[in-house]
């Protein structure tokens, strides 16, 4: 899956990028991605609920974007579009915000990835999938798929 899948996943619930000029991601593709979204959600009749804002800045969640990111979630969470605008705070350090040791939970002990629980699951559901297909007809299993895809 790419960025754009992402998106359409969410379709069409509200979704806003919060994207800068020197990230490290391409601002090109985030452009490119948010086009595909509009494109989408105005296939799916709300054009209005996918946005990009860009700041010219670098990777991370500057003043503009929070900004933008608590006007979007009270129009969309609480009905009220508003032009709020964010106070002068102090900022914690990196440090005094981690939840773990050392600041990643993968470097937890016995930590695993998605990949590695999705794997445990799929481990779990293969006699469970081939007595599907085994018991029941082609037509009947392909439904079951579709069903809980």
């Amino acid at each position: 899956m790419d960025h754009t899948d992402y998106i359409l996943a969410r379709a069409p619930k509200p979704t806003l990028m919060c994207t800068a000029t020197h990230d490290f991601f391409d601002i090109d593709g985030a452009w490119n991605c948010f086009r595909q979204a509009k494109r989408f959600y105005t296939r799916l009749g709300f054009p209005e609920r996918v946005d990009l804002v860009e700041t010219d800045a670098k990777h991370g969640f500057n003043s503009k974007l929070r900004v933008a990111a608590v006007r979007w979630m009270r129009r969309w969470l609480l009905n009220v579009d508003d032009a709020i605008t964010e106070s002068d705070s102090p900022v914690a350090a990196d440090e005094q915000l981690q939840c773990t040791p050392r600041g990643q939970v993968m470097l937890l002990d016995g930590a695993r990835t998605t990949y590695d629980l999705n794997i445990e699951l799929d481990e779990k559901l293969v006699d469970e999938r081939k007595a599907c297909w085994t018991k029941t007809g082609r037509r009947e299993a392909l439904a079951k798929v579709r069903q809980i895809s």
